[in-house]
């Protein structure tokens, strides 16, 4: 049998912290593979309101053009934080 974690906290932080929020797409860098968005705060991860670049695969950055207000998941860690998801509202 595996062992488990003492505490499902250090699987969790080895997933990466998951969150939701809404902004304005304000570039997309294809090279970079990166999406920057203009975001309100986020409360699950104690963000303010700022701009910022999240990775994202070519998939999610197909789906949005820059002026767009979007809804989006992503995913902290280490490596920094990339979208998992991204809707136009």
């Amino acid at each position: 049998m595996g062992q488990f974690p003492a505490c499902l906290c250090e699987y969790f932080d080895a997933m990466g912290q998951t969150a939701n929020a809404q902004g304005t797409v304000t570039a997309i860098d294809d090279e970079a593979g990166t999406i920057t968005i203009d975001h309100g705060p986020v409360e699950a991860v104690d963000w303010p309101v700022m701009t910022m670049a999240f990775e994202a695969d070519e998939s999610e950055r197909m789906k949005v053009k820059v002026g767009d207000e979007v809804a989006f998941g992503f995913r902290m860690s280490d490596a920094g934080s990339e979208i998992t998801s991204i809707e136009k509202r």
